[in-house]
């Protein structure tokens, strides 16, 4: 009875050693998964903020090719103003000096 208690102890410490052995493997191969897990997810994090940087980026770029294309183009409109608004000037000089150039001539030759 004794040899078959003894023989029972060994049976049943080895089956706990061996479950202890399977339990520990069981847990690293869930701690592997879990770090490659987070692994995959801080690189599809790292993935997403570069797009969203490039995309950001990107909207700037737009935008400020947009501000300057409507500078541009309000530099052009200002200056076609100005060009039309210099030339009605001299167009309206030039009208004057003949009307004045006229009274003058008009004048000589009411004196003589």
């Amino acid at each position: 009875l004794s040899k078959t208690a003894h023989d029972v102890e060994g049976i049943a410490t080895s089956t706990v050693s061996e479950a202890g052995a399977a339990a520990s493997e069981a847990i690293d191969r869930e701690v592997n998964k879990a770090s490659e897990l987070m692994q995959s997810g801080m690189k599809l994090a790292e993935t997403a903020v570069e797009s969203g940087v490039k995309t950001v980026e990107g909207a700037v770029d737009a935008g400020v090719k947009t501000v300057e294309g409507a500078v541009d183009t309000g530099l052009r409109t200002a200056e076609g103003a100005i060009d039309s608004t210099v030339s009605a000037v001299n167009q309206q000089v030039d009208s004057k000096l003949k009307e004045a150039n006229q009274f003058v001539d008009q004048k000589r030759t009411d004196i003589t």
